[in-house]
């Protein structure tokens, strides 16, 4: 696990993990301090997961781009998937099982950008378009075919010959 890229960054994380705790989240390894041995003043943090008491708190609805993940308990596959998709981001999600006809209805629940089944939600090849979906979608994706659009800008030119006027 490498370093955020800034001292501001690790701040603004430190004080996300600090705010969950605050809200009632539960820390269940990591926290705030870099890991044992990293000197204080690098831009490391610990891997942290938060459990959560329910999706009510802000670091459910809010990334902090950085090494948290917060978790919530739920009593169902069908609430697992409505507190998923409960939010105004759709990235990527990762679903692990055996199970074809839940992997199915993964894909017609969520709503993402991808949708990882028995692999982990980063990364994504690039032969395949990657973007998100609700406010993790702009614009087209960017990768694969998708990327001519993407990185291309287009600008429509009328132009008129003749002389030169003086």
């Amino acid at each position: 696990m490498g370093p955020v890229i800034t001292a501001p960054a690790r701040d603004t994380i430190r004080a996300g993990i600090l705010r969950a705790v605050e809200q009632g989240a539960t820390v269940l390894t990591g926290g705030d301090q870099p890991p044992v041995g990293i000197p204080e003043d690098g831009y490391f943090l610990s891997p942290t997961i938060l459990e959560l008491p329910s999706t009510d708190l802000d670091v459910w609805r809010d990334e902090l781009f950085g090494p948290v993940l917060a978790v919530v308990r739920v009593p169902s596959v069908s609430e697992a998937f409505r507190v998923a998709g409960d939010g105004e981001y759709g990235l990527s999600a990762a679903l692990f099982t055996q199970d074809l006809t839940r992997a199915l209805e993964a894909v017609d629940d969520l709503d993402v950008g991808i949708l990882h089944v028995n692999s982990e939600s980063a990364g994504a090849d690039p032969h395949v378009p990657f973007g998100g979906a609700k406010k993790s979608g702009y614009g087209p994706k960017e990768q694969g075919r998708s990327a001519r659009e993407f990185f291309t800008h287009t600008t429509t030119v009328y132009l008129r010959g003749g002389a030169p006027r003086i």
